[in-house]
């Protein structure tokens, strides 16, 4: 059975390591962008069951219903730090 994949999305480099690291050790596979268009990009070659974003990533993803990561019937839910 294969780990959960999870796209992480943030300009930060530190943070992106910071959060790999935490997601590995919980079990999780990772995947890292360091701006939308890059997660695009990730994204279309490899689904993932989560996208972790900074919200204000330049070239930023819309998070709406004409999203392109968001497949039919998947919903998005907004997390506050």
């Amino acid at each position: 059975m294969t780990s959960p994949t999870v796209l992480i999305v943030d300009d930060d480099a530190s943070f992106r390591r910071v959060l790999e690291y935490q997601l590995k050790q919980a079990g999780y596979d990772v995947l890292k962008a360091e701006d939308g268009k890059k997660a695009l990009d990730i994204f279309s070659q490899n689904p993932c069951h989560a996208v972790l974003t900074d919200l204000a990533v330049d070239a930023g993803i819309a998070l709406d219903q004409h999203d392109p990561l968001r497949p039919g019937g998947t919903q998005l839910r907004r997390l506050h730090r």
